[in-house]
């Protein structure tokens, strides 16, 4: 099949063959313009990225495969984030989607993570260790949801479900100044490396200053060397994994 939507072709993903019946003139119409997709194949074809690279429709990580990308943004007071992504396993222990922390508390950090019990919680440098967002939504493993996490605020949304929580963010909070990981947070105690990743598929991630898109970032491969990673729309700069694996 030949998608005229998209210009894409589809061959038979089973065994054996298809008949095909006589071939057919083409038509003369024009091809109407393709709208922007929201998703397909694993190519996904649009127009806002350059020609060397091809946009597909997430990026997956890999159960400790120690891939994550690093943002090289630094949270500020009224940063944004909104992640769309699915979860690929139930959480073993606390794991972590994205986020830049000083140490192992919730007053030290941003991040967004996932517990053993199945719901999502989020950190916004709360002004004690026992407060902190909470979004519960049971049954994460393996469904797609949209997360956004900022002062004050978390809420989740699996497209059925909507639940909002707030934080007790702290006043005149000092944010730490180290870049906020994807697939795993940066731990300025653990070093380089992600800590606690959770495998996971991502489709797209934003970061916010207040109303200002910083950062816009989507799924591709380079073609050049086949390299996956996300590409920033807001800037147009590729980022590849900076961890292990690929």
């Amino acid at each position: 099949l030949y998608d005229l939507a998209y210009g894409v072709f589809y061959a038979n993903a089973g065994g054996g063959a298809f008949n095909a019946g006589t071939p057919q003139q083409a038509s003369e119409e024009p091809k109407p313009e393709p709208e922007e997709p929201t998703e397909g194949g694993s190519d996904t074809p649009v127009d806002d990225l350059p020609d060397d690279y091809i946009r597909v429709e997430y990026l997956e990580s890999t159960p400790n495969g120690g891939q994550y990308i690093n943002t090289g943004y630094a949270v500020k007071h009224n940063t944004c984030i909104v992640a769309d992504f699915n979860p690929l396993k139930k959480a073993a222990n606390w794991e972590v989607f994205f986020g830049a922390i000083r140490k192992d508390e919730p007053t030290d950090g941003l991040l967004l993570r996932y517990s053993e019990f199945d719901y999502i919680n989020g950190w916004f440098y709360t002004s004690n260790a026992g407060n902190w967002g909470e979004a519960s939504i049971q049954g994460y493993a393996n469904k797609r949801i949209t997360a956004t996490l900022q002062a004050k605020s978390l809420t989740v949304d699996d497209g059925v479900t909507r639940k909002s929580a707030d934080i007790a963010t702290k006043v005149g909070a000092d944010y730490y100044n180290g870049p906020i990981y994807i697939f795993g947070c940066n731990n300025a105690a653990s070093g380089d490396k992600p800590w606690r990743p959770h495998a996971m598929r991502l489709y797209s991630f934003q970061i916010y200053e207040g109303d200002e898109l910083k950062l816009d970032f989507v799924p591709c491969i380079r073609t050049k060397d086949k390299v996956a990673g996300l590409y920033d729309l807001a800037k147009g700069e590729f980022y590849a994994n900076a961890g292990q694996g690929q």
